[in-house]
């Protein structure tokens, strides 16, 4: 068994691969994973080119991915012993960054509704690198490191 420092890497690891693998131009990637009932899973993965979405799909290792948070939330859970709800696992492609942030109340926080797609990069890409929200962040970010 993985320790979660291992899980974390690999998972950053498998995302990374993920969106390098496509063509276009990015600054942050990310994924939110919820386990819904211990078996079925949501997740929304995300790419951001500046404050601009990109799709993006998982087309490499993805039941590799599922299997490794499913570890991960075996392994932290809160200071009651209850796993989270929800995890989100972010890179900034300027530096290789990873943040990974649990949320152990709110099976919400990083869902993107209808009335929240103007807020979609402070919600997602936000909550891991506030950096990004204020001007000289937002103006870094849009610069990715050389492949």
């Amino acid at each position: 068994m993985a320790d979660t420092n291992e899980l974390i890497h690999k998972i950053g690891g498998i995302l990374l691969r993920n969106a390098e693998a496509e063509p276009q131009p990015w600054d942050y990637v990310g994924w939110v994973f919820a386990l819904e009932d211990g078996v079925n899973y949501a997740d929304l993965r995300y790419k951001f080119l500046g404050k601009l979405q990109k799709g993006f799909e998982f087309a490499i290792d993805k039941d590799e991915a599922v299997a490794a948070m499913m570890e991960l939330r075996d392994l932290s859970k809160g200071d009651d012993g209850v796993p989270w709800l929800e995890a989100m696992i972010a890179i900034r492609n300027s530096d290789n960054a990873l943040r990974i942030l649990f949320e152990f109340e709110d099976p919400e926080r990083w869902s993107i509704g209808p009335g929240m797609l103007s807020r979609r990069f402070e919600i997602l890409v936000g909550e891991a690198f506030p950096e990004a929200l204020d001007e000289s962040g937002a103006q870094a970010a849009t610069r990715t490191r050389a492949k």
